[in-house]
């Protein structure tokens, strides 16, 4: 009871890959398999489908947002030369519509972020960097760079600056390094505190690491 279809003209059936929604329940976003992205701006009263910057391969990955009607996107891709990458885009709600505001291009494969209630901070989570080439008929896969997660902190100007807050992050279970996890999510609070969660490729064992960050 109480559940009902999100009507948004132009999307059908569809699987969802990530919702978020914002700490005061006005901003709800929703990430499909497909890459739509569905929003809603009178908690879930209304919806309709937000155009994102479109991906040349690859797909999005996660999305949250912020009390400010700020949505941000994870994407993963893949380059020319086999090399995986991905980028963080901002979505903003203002004068009745949301539209693109900005897009953090890196080389890095992002997979998973949370967003602080005052959008002053940003959590986001790699994948292992990995060159893939193809060298008679065969494929081959080298690492570049081990997964990690990254923490932004972000002026009133929306000016971003990223650290790595990955050193020396151990998996509760045996003490093992971050290195190839593959994470799942990572999540935070109103106030700036964040859990992170990993799975590790072929495991069926999903693995909880937890880091506190003290908000100045």
């Amino acid at each position: 009871d109480g559940i009902r279809d999100i009507g948004v003209t132009g999307v059908q059936t569809c699987l969802f890959r990530s919702v978020s929604i914002s700490s005061n329940g006005q901003f709800i976003v929703a990430l499909t398999n497909q890459g739509n992205v569905l929003a809603s701006s009178d908690g879930g009263k209304t919806w309709s489908k937000v155009s994102a910057p479109a991906l040349s391969s690859g797909a999005y990955t996660d999305i949250s947002v912020t009390s400010q009607g700020v949505a941000s996107l994870t994407s993963v891709q893949v380059t020319s030369r086999g090399l995986s990458s991905g980028s963080i885009v901002q979505l903003k709600y203002a004068n009745g519509s949301w539209s693109s505001t900005s897009t953090t291009a890196s080389r890095l494969p992002w997979l998973a972020l949370a967003t602080s209630a005052d959008g002053t901070r940003m959590l986001a989570a790699t994948n292992p960097v990995v060159s893939s080439v193809v060298i008679g008929g065969k494929a081959f896969t080298s690492p570049l760079a081990p997964s990690a997660v990254y923490l932004a902190t972000i002026d009133g100007s929306g000016n971003q600056v990223w650290s790595n807050i990955s050193a020396g992050l151990k998996l509760e279970t045996d003490n093992r390094t971050l290195a190839q996890a593959q994470f799942s999510s990572v999540a935070m609070d109103p106030t700036g505190r964040s859990e992170e969660h990993t799975s590790e490729l072929q495991s069926r064992q999903y693995l909880v690491c937890r880091l506190l960050l003290e908000k100045k």
